[in-house]
């Protein structure tokens, strides 16, 4: 009779052996992922930059106003920031000025008001960036600033301010 120095493996050993195997390689994989990761543990500290807003130069008209007409609007923007901004549009900033507008003491004396203007908000579909430490005089388009058919005719070429925000 022949003898086999070693029993047949069964399909429940098999099992278990596998078993065993994927514990101990899910045990291994966790360990040093513990240890690549612990690492990193530990303190720190940063500081970030406290950033200043734009600065607006009171926007200049490029044409002479009359009752009906409108203009495109001058200003220069300055950016104090160590870091470039970008902003995507441009607005009256009506907590200056009357409004946001300001008309010379001569026109006003010759019955001008402010309610002679109307600017448009300007928006730019891919904005303006304005450099780091930098200043750039951009040109709003035609359109940007008008006045209306009814303004008084002691506004006619009035110099007209405008305070502009972002």
């Amino acid at each position: 009779m022949l003898r086999y120095p070693f029993r047949p493996v069964t399909a429940r050993k098999t099992v278990v052996v596998t078993a065993v195997i994927a514990v101990t390689a899910v045990m291994i994989s966790g360990i040093a992922a513990w240890a690549y990761f612990s690492r990193f543990a530990g303190n720190s500290t940063g500081t970030t930059a406290s950033l200043v807003g734009l600065q607006l130069t009171a926007g200049t008209v490029t044409s002479t106003l009359s009752p009906g007409t409108s203009t495109a609007v001058t200003l220069q923007l300055v950016n104090p920031n160590p870091v470039a901004l970008k902003f995507s549009s441009i607005r009256l900033d009506t907590s200056q000025g009357t409004s946001g507008y300001a008309i010379d003491a001569v026109h006003v004396a010759a019955g001008c008001t402010v309610a002679a203007a109307a600017l448009t908000t300007i928006t730019a579909t891919t904005g303006w960036v304005i450099a780091a430490n930098a200043s750039t005089t951009i040109t709003l388009p035609a359109g940007t600033l008008t006045m209306g058919l009814t303004a008084p005719n002691g506004c006619q070429g009035a110099n007209i301010s405008l305070f502009l925000g972002t």
